[in-house]
């Protein structure tokens, strides 16, 4: 009987070429895909993260009846240069975050803090540029001794969209940035932060004219009444990102140099270049301060009524800071706020 031969054909190179084509194609088609559902999921967890923040600033609101400051006794403050912005006595450096923690299921933190001391010790500013900004006041304790500094360094999910990149803590060794210049603590960064003025004189809420003041600043103690353009077309919380060119990214913990939350009516969202620094650097917002997110086409939102949108980056400073301010007197379409 003749042989019957159980050898079986191998791929030509041909056909093996076509193989990996195939392959490589279903490969540029599926991880689009992939990415798009990624980012689908991580833009629902961003909302619901502003969602819990902004219902925590609110429930704050209502136990007090006003709602809590951007932050506490800066000891890198400039005064005297704007009549009426004096030093603080008093240097905690306190972010509101702090206050707001027991509303947002944060009990376990708070239990470790010591509100009444300080969670950072940066006592001066930038006095090259912008000074006179060295504190005369008294540092409330000792962030390091105290405890409060190693408390700061907790990274608290709620705080951070899951989009984003770069660098999740705050440096050490800065007078202007760090906890305290001597000691290897970081604070953990948050991309969500209190809708503030782009200033950085003492105490300026208090005096600043209601047609241009935001919900929040240093001291400040807004009243749910003050905001008369429309708690659902005022903006109270906005998203940032971890890495600054101009300035550093916000802490939840403590406030240092220039890290006094997020000014939407500064500039456009997602602005990724500084005058001063040339070349685009994308994922990293040009300013402190700006407002941004790695969300393609723009950044959320919530807004004082405490439902959270997300605006497109095509929306114009003047839109945004009509956002931002709580009395001006302008009516906002609200149709125009969502993409």
């Amino acid at each position: 009987m003749p042989r019957v031969s159980t050898l079986r054909r191998a791929f030509t190179l041909i056909e093996l070429l076509v193989v990996i084509a195939i392959i490589a194609v279903l490969i540029a088609l599926l991880v689009p895909a992939v990415q798009q559902v990624r980012e689908s999921a991580n833009r629902t967890t961003c909302q619901n993260n502003l969602k819990q923040l902004a219902l925590g600033v609110i429930h704050y609101q209502e136990v007090y009846k006003r709602f809590p400051p951007a932050g506490k006794g800066y000891g890198w403050c400039r005064y005297g240069v704007v009549p009426g912005t004096v030093p603080n006595a008093q240097v905690y450096n306190h972010t509101g975050w702090l206050y707001v923690l027991p509303y947002i299921e944060q009990e376990t933190i708070v239990n470790q803090l010591k509100m009444n001391e300080c969670t950072a010790n940066v006592m001066v500013g930038n006095n090259g540029c912008c000074g006179p900004t060295t504190a005369t006041g008294t540092l409330q304790g000792n962030a390091v001794t105290n405890g409060n500094g190693a408390v700061i360094g907790s990274q608290i999910s709620t705080f951070v969209c899951p989009s984003v990149i770069g660098k999740p803590y705050t440096e050490t060794g800065s007078a202007l940035y760090s906890i305290d210049s001597a000691a290897n603590l970081r604070a953990a960064r948050t991309t969500y932060d209190f809708s503030v003025l782009w200033n950085w004189d003492c105490e300026y809420w208090k005096i600043q004219p209601m047609n241009t003041r935001r919900m929040f600043g240093e001291g400040s103690n807004c009243r749910m009444e003050q905001i008369t353009d429309g708690t659902s077309t005022t903006i109270m919380l906005a998203e940032s990102v971890f890495d600054i060119v101009n300035g550093r990214a916000n802490a939840w913990g403590f406030r240092g140099w220039v890290m006094a939350g997020v000014d939407p009516g500064h500039s456009p969202i997602n602005v990724w270049t500084w005058p001063t620094v040339p070349g685009e650097r994308p994922g990293v917002l040009g300013s402190w301060g700006h407002m941004g997110s790695l969300h393609p086409s723009g950044a959320h939102a919530a807004f004082a009524d405490g439902s959270v949108r997300f605006l497109n980056e095509s929306l114009d400073t003047t839109i945004l800071t009509q956002l931002a301010v709580i009395a001006d007197g302008v009516v906002i379409d609200n149709s125009k706020l969502t993409w």
